[in-house]
This record gives structure tokens, sequence and C-alpha cells, in this order.
């Protein structure tokens, strides 16, 4: 994908992580990327060198259909993460459906429905990945 791509960017031991390495750039609209894992389980990056940016991470089955929605704050740090697939989240007596809202890096008693804003970017999202697969 290139050195400016999306990245984790992180030390892990020894190794060094670069950026752009461990995604794939599937599509790309407007400051959204639709990126999936080269290997391994799904996961979005940790962070980004691009401001402002957003990023779809693709899974399931065949890694082909948008499982996460991750935003990125002004220094490329993750800011929140909209979990489309998956389970429900219970947060005290409360049973939060997906699609919900990860605030942060850490998910710990920080999640939410979607906002208003954040339910159109995910509707804007899913209609630019439909058009973009009945064109496959």
């Amino acid at each position: 994908m290139g050195g400016r791509g999306a990245s984790s960017g992180y030390h892990a031991g020894d190794a060094r992580d670069t950026y752009g390495k461990e995604y794939d750039l599937v599509d790309q609209y407007r400051n959204i990327k639709f990126i999936k894992v080269k290997s391994g389980s799904s996961t979005a990056p940790r962070e980004t060198r691009t401001r402002d940016r957003i990023y779809v991470t693709l899974g399931g089955k065949n890694k082909d259909t948008p499982k996460t929605v991750t935003y990125y704050d002004k220094k490329g740090k993750k800011r929140k993460q909209i979990d489309i697939k998956g389970n429900p989240h219970r947060v005290g007596d409360v049973v939060i459906p997906t699609p919900h809202t990860h605030l942060g890096y850490m998910h710990d008693g920080k999640t939410r429905s979607l906002s208003v804003r954040e339910q159109k970017t995910l509707d804007t999202i899913l209609r630019v990945w439909d058009t973009r697969k009945s064109k496959d």
C-alpha cells in the first residue's frame, strides 16, 4: 500500500512494524480508506500519519465486508471505533446493540450507541462499499 498508508507503527519487542506494511488499501472515498489486514485477524490500525483519517477495516470470512470504522485525531492517534459486526456489549444493566461506538484505545466502560453524525457516516460508508461491490 505504500509508506503513507494505514499503519500501526509501534514497537513489538525488538522488531519495528513499519508504516503501510500490515494493510492493503482496497478503496478510498474522500478521507475514508477501506483497508484489509494482509495476514492474521482483522484489527484496526493503532495510529496513522494522516490527520483526521477514517479507516474502514474489512473482515469476515472472506475479509470483504466492513467490520470496524476507526477515527483518528489531528495527531494520528485513535479517537474512537465503531464496531459494525460482533456482539452487543453490556454497560452496567444496559445492553448496547451492534453497531456501537468505543471511545479511545481501551474500551473499558466507554461504549455507547451511535450518535446521529456517526450513523450518517456509517450509512455513507456502507453505501459507498455496496456501490463498489456491485461494480465487481
